[in-house]
């Protein structure tokens, strides 16, 4: 998926949303570009609007973003 591009990603979630078990992300990227304030949350409504996990790996950003990892930010 696109990261910061919630309306591609939005059409694909919703395209395949059948066939998916899950949507992982890294909330910021290892190259840390910091998602565009709005992504994080739009891609949460979406995910939990098709009943779909969203799990964020954080291995890289954890407590270095926020002390309860990237989604408390």
């Amino acid at each position: 998926l696109p990261f910061n591009d919630l309306d591609e990603t939005e059409a694909r979630i919703r395209a395949h949303a059948d066939r998916l078990a899950c949507v992982i992300v890294e909330p910021v990227e290892r190259s840390y570009i910091a998602p565009d304030p709005e992504f994080l949350k739009g891609l949460r409504e979406i995910t939990a609007d098709h009943d779909i996990p969203l799990i964020f790996d954080e291995v890289m950003s954890g407590f270095r973003v926020a002390f309860g990892g990237a989604q408390h930010a």
